[in-house]
């Protein structure tokens, strides 16, 4: 019984070494934020990692369709704000055309960032979400764009 006890308490304490150490780790945005090219704005661009699906990405492995808008343009990115936090994001950052949520990953507690850029002359909503470590998410940040699109599904 007391192997069982330490057994577990050392597998508790790793687990909140690993916790504390992600929180430190991820306290940086993996956000591209708003970029200027050709004198349009855009978001930034997905880094040569597969763990960021971006509507704006330059490479095609990365790139998912932006989300169209067949309603009243302004009313865009205040639904889709909604819907972000609806589905458990948390809001950072909020523009008249932007916005920076951010979401925690269930167990380990990773930082994934999402951005939004509304382009009223293409009526669309940009989306990019990107894991802040790592290489890999195992298809978290397209899965993340699929909810937010189904969440999105006739509201926009």
């Amino acid at each position: 019984m007391a192997k069982l006890i330490t057994a577990l308490a050392v597998f508790l304490g790793l687990f909140v070494l690993l916790r504390v150490g992600v929180t430190f780790a991820s306290r940086t945005p993996a956000t591209g934020g708003i970029q200027t090219s050709s004198g349009s704005e855009q978001l930034g661009d997905c880094l040569k990692k597969p763990n960021c699906q971006g509507s704006q990405s330059s490479r095609a492995n990365q790139r998912v369709d932006a989300l169209a808008i067949t309603s009243d343009a302004n009313k865009a990115l205040p639904t889709a704000t909604a819907a972000i936090i609806e589905l458990g994001g948390k809001v950072v950052l909020q523009q008249q055309n932007y916005l920076h949520a951010t979401f925690k990953t269930p167990v380990m507690g990773y930082t994934d960032d999402v951005e939004l850029l509304l382009d009223t002359d293409k009526n669309e909503l940009h989306i990019r979400s990107a894991s802040r470590l790592g290489k890999s998410d195992l298809g978290a940040n397209k899965k993340r764009i699929d909810r937010i699109r189904q969440q999105l599904t006739g509201k926009l």
